[in-house]
This record gives C-alpha cells, structure tokens and sequence, in this order.
C-alpha cells in the first residue's frame, strides 16, 4: 500500500510539472493544493434485497453515512476570457464505510468463498477532476464563481477490516474505474483562499461484487447481480477548502 501512494506521489508531481511552463519557472504560479470531505448517505437497497431485512434486521444497524477525504493538486490554465475558470487536477481519495455485514473473502485471495462480517471497508482510490467554471463576481482578491467539476475515480485497493472478533484485515490492489461524477457547486475566492461546496448530479459506480454477491441475495437471478455499473445517485454534498499559491 506504501508503495501505491508513492507512486501516486510521483504522479501528482509530474502532472504538476507538466502544466507549468518551466521545470523552474512559473511552478507554483496557479498551483492549488485542496482538501475536501463528504459524508453521502449510504447505499441501504443492498440490505432491503438481500436476507438480512428478512433475518437478521438488526445486522445493518451502524451508521447512516459513509465518509470520503480528498486530497488534490490542481493548475489553472490560462484563458484568454479571464471571467471563465479551467482547473484540471489530480490526488488521493479516501472512501469508507463501516456497517454489520457480509462479505465475499475470496476476493482477497483466499481461495474459496467465505463470507465474514465487515467492520469498517476501504477504498483507496487516485482521483482525476477537472472544474469548469464561471466567476459571476470577479474582483483582485475576491472571486464568487459557479463550478462544474468533472471527477473520476480510479480505485486503487480495497482495504477491508473484519469484525474485531475474527482478527481480519485484508487488502487488494487492483487498479479500475470506480466512478465518474458531476458535481455543481459554488466557489469563492478570497486572496489565496478558495473554498466551495457541491451536490453530486450524477453518478456512475461500480458495483462492487465482494458485497454484492448472489449468495447474499433472495433470488439470485436479481439484474443486479449481472450488471458492472450502477447510476444510483445517493445524496451527496462535498465541502472544499484550498490554497492557491
């Protein structure tokens, strides 16, 4: 996993590199580094289609949301209509969820399904995000604008630590799409402080086969089970504070 945020590292770095006009000249001019966190609401349909909602009610019962930190370095390019904003960036993602529930352990390499209980599940993911914009107000040092963030995510590796009672703690990593986003906001600008809020438009998301499984399913011929993505848009709004150098 070291090695997997090392690399991701070098990544952001290079990027950064690439947008600047020199490798020592103009680096940091229009570099933004940023934190964001959101806490979506958390997927319920896959406990009302499984057997959970049957026999064991109670199993799900931990907590309503889930909780995701992001960590990216973006560049703003420079445009010839200084009212419109154009800031491709790349970082780190940190997705997790914490519920009672079952899941599919082979996935993790140990050679046969066997389904343990989940405590708290990870995923570790490189994030890609282009922001369009619009500055509605546009001063020196203070700017109002409405953005448009176009975010993908690339998962990286899944972390799942068992119920304390079974000592588990596996992790994969596997790079694919995990989902692409649209996410509307505002942003405002304060001398080199920005800051903005968003609400997901749209989702597209894997659907992640190590919970989603048929044995955990009434019929197990669900059309859910076969399809790879899911448009499924839970309720989510990202908050975002940054540092433009």
């Amino acid at each position: 996993m070291t090695h997997s945020i090392t690399r991701l590292s070098v990544l952001i770095l290079l990027v950064c590199i690439a947008y600047s006009p020199g490798v020592t000249q103009g680096f940091l001019h229009g570099l933004e580094c940023s934190a964001g966190f959101s806490a979506p609401k958390q997927d319920r349909r896959l406990f009302d289609a499984s057997f959970a909602e049957k026999y064991n009610k109670d199993l799900y019962e931990k907590t309503t949301n889930d909780h995701q930190f992001d960590f990216l370095i973006s560049k703003t390019v420079n445009l010839k209509n200084p009212r419109v904003l154009l800031l491709p960036g790349v970082g780190y993602s940190h997705f997790r969820a914490r519920y009672n529930w079952y899941y599919n352990a082979n996935y993790f390499g140990d050679g046969f399904q066997v389904y343990h209980t989940v405590d708290t599940y990870t995923y570790h993911m490189a994030a890609g995000q282009v922001v369009l914009g619009y500055h509605l107000i546009h001063h020196d040092h203070t700017k109002f604008s409405f953005i448009l963030p176009l975010r993908c995510n690339m998962l990286v590796n899944k972390e799942m630590l068992g119920n304390p009672s079974e000592e588990d703690h596996y992790n994969r990593t596997k790079i694919e799409l995990q989902s692409l986003e649209i996410n509307p906001g505002l942003r405002f600008t304060i001398g080199r402080v920005t800051s903005s809020v968003t609400y997901r438009m749209m989702n597209l998301q894997k659907i992640d086969h190590v919970i989603i499984d048929e044995t955990l399913f009434y019929d197990d011929h669900d059309p859910y089970l076969s399809r790879k993505y899911d448009d499924y848009n839970i309720r989510k709004f990202s908050f975002t504070l940054g540092y433009m150098f």
